[in-house]
């Protein structure tokens, strides 16, 4: 049985700290879970989960609650993906000093590389390998 979603941050690598708010946005309430489920594993607990089916709803999250500590979107999402969720966010500076984790279905260097510009911290290939995916957010994990 599924666990419900929660919370989580990540910074830098080098100056770490606890998430308090962790946005995980997919379009797929499955992909969200399996994604809380992996940060929680990787000891990054006790944070406030928020959901968003795609950007336009994480947009709206941002602007109710605030910026988040650590968000894990997804790529091809109706409405509005994530290359356009990084991007508006990076704009407005809206997203605060969000640490970006993305999950994408489809393989693209080019993409990955301006990802990384955009100052996302890495890029994990669906269908989601869970052991790769926890070993990835334990790097981030808080150690403050």
């Amino acid at each position: 049985m599924a666990r419900p979603i929660s919370t989580i941050q990540v910074l830098a690598p080098g100056r770490y700290k606890m998430a308090k708010n962790v946005l995980i946005v997919d379009d797929s309430r499955t992909s969200r879970m399996f994604i809380q489920q992996a940060l929680e594993i990787a000891g990054l607990s006790g944070a406030t989960f928020v959901e968003a089916a795609n950007g336009i709803e994480a947009l709206s999250q941002i602007q109710k609650l605030g910026p988040f500590h650590l968000m894990v979107t997804d790529i091809n999402m109706p409405g509005k993906g994530g290359m356009e969720l990084i991007s508006e966010l990076n704009e407005s500076k809206a997203g605060g000093d969000v640490a970006i984790f993305v999950i994408s279905s489809t393989q693209s260097t080019i993409r990955d590389a301006a990802l990384k510009e955009m100052g996302v911290r890495a890029v994990l290939e669906k269908p989601i390998n869970m052991q790769k995916m926890i070993a990835t957010f334990a790097e981030f994990k808080g150690v403050a």
